[in-house]
């Protein structure tokens, strides 16, 4: 059988965080759409990341964008992403935009889901879940 020697890449892709974001909010019994598109803002079309469902699948209720960072620029990066025009543009939805920089964030962006959630519930139906 023929191998290929892997190498290790300097970051973790984009698609990983994204993928064990998406498990994590599966185990949790959270319902989110990967690569959603949402429409369209000024005539550009968005496609995000990740579609923040409510628990009966009729609403998109938050936005989740995935980045891959580097460690040593984990900070300076976390502070400018709110200020990119595709968080701007996300933002024009009208639903709160969540980002994951790396699996350090997953567990952070999952409880920030819950709260979203619940939230929503309250503001819905006068209940929590």
């Amino acid at each position: 059988m023929k191998k290929i020697r892997y190498i290790k890449p300097s970051r973790v892709s984009e698609a990983n965080v994204q993928a064990m974001l998406f498990m994590a909010l599966y185990n949790n019994g959270i319902n989110c759409y990967l690569e959603y598109r949402m429409g369209k803002i000024k005539g550009r079309g968005c496609r995000v990341d990740i579609a923040l469902l409510d628990k009966h699948r009729e609403y998109v209720i938050a936005i989740i964008e995935c980045k891959s960072v580097k460690p040593a620029r984990y900070a300076e990066r976390k502070k400018s992403i709110e200020h990119t025009k595709q968080i701007k543009r996300y933002s024009e939805f009208g639903v709160p935009v969540l980002t994951c920089l790396c699996f350090n964030d997953i567990g952070v962006v999952v409880e920030d889901c819950k709260r979203i959630l619940e939230e929503f519930e309250i503001q819905e139906f006068g209940r929590t879940l």
